[in-house]
């Protein structure tokens, strides 16, 4: 009441450009799929917490051809069954498309509410097959990569690959490759795909060393 009179008497002082009426938060409730309605007519377990409000504010929670409205949304009693149908419409229809904690929950509140809302859309949401199987990861899944240290000196560190099996030429089949990590040169070692450990160690004393 206080805020109606302080918004009529700011209308008064100001210039008056257009006709404003005020209209009661009843006047907003929404309109809901039938079955779901009866459904929520039929049930008769309300939270007490529901009850203690709307006899102390009247003017927030009220009631109306048998179904409670919580600042002009639906208060959904305490059965599973009818929330569990009401996540599904929100959440599996074809025009629901799926959606993620945030955006079901801001489709549901447009219209219902009750005290663990919050919680049942995003247990919901974590329990969909399809969602968990289907849905983007936005999260790494694995322990990112440190960088390793920069070394000093050129050839102070080194990178070995081989490439191979290749086409036969003067009976190698295979190329070592060799890269300095400071300065990224690239040094090339024809070899074989036979090539042991020992090979190695020799071919890196005689072309790099």
């Amino acid at each position: 009441m206080f805020k109606e009179k302080m918004f009529i008497r700011r209308l008064e002082e100001s210039t008056p450009i257009y006709d404003v009426t005020l209209l009661h938060n009843r006047r907003f409730e929404i309109l809901a799929d039938e079955t779901v309605l009866e459904k929520i007519r039929k049930c008769e377990r309300r939270e007490t917490r529901v009850i203690e409000e709307m006899k102390k504010q009247p003017e927030k929670v009220w009631e109306n051809n048998g179904i409670i409205y919580r600042q002009g949304r639906i208060y959904v009693p305490d059965n599973q069954e009818i929330r569990d149908f009401i996540l599904h419409d929100h959440h599996n229809s074809p025009d629901a498309g799926h959606p993620g904690t945030y955006r079901m929950l801001e489709s549901v509140k447009r219209t219902f509410w009750w005290p663990t809302i919050k919680t049942d859309v995003r247990r919901y949401v974590r329990g969909c097959d399809m969602c968990q199987k289907n849905k983007t990861i936005r999260r790494p899944d694995h322990t990112p990569l440190n960088p390793l240290p920069i070394p000093d000196k050129p050839w102070e560190e080194i990178s070995i690959d081989m490439i191979g099996p290749l086409l036969k030429s003067k009976e190698k089949d295979a190329i070592i490759v060799i890269v300095d990590k400071l300065s990224k040169m690239i040094h090339l070692v024809p070899t074989t795909t036979s090539l042991t450990s020992t090979d190695l160690v020799e071919i890196y004393k005689e072309d790099v060393w």
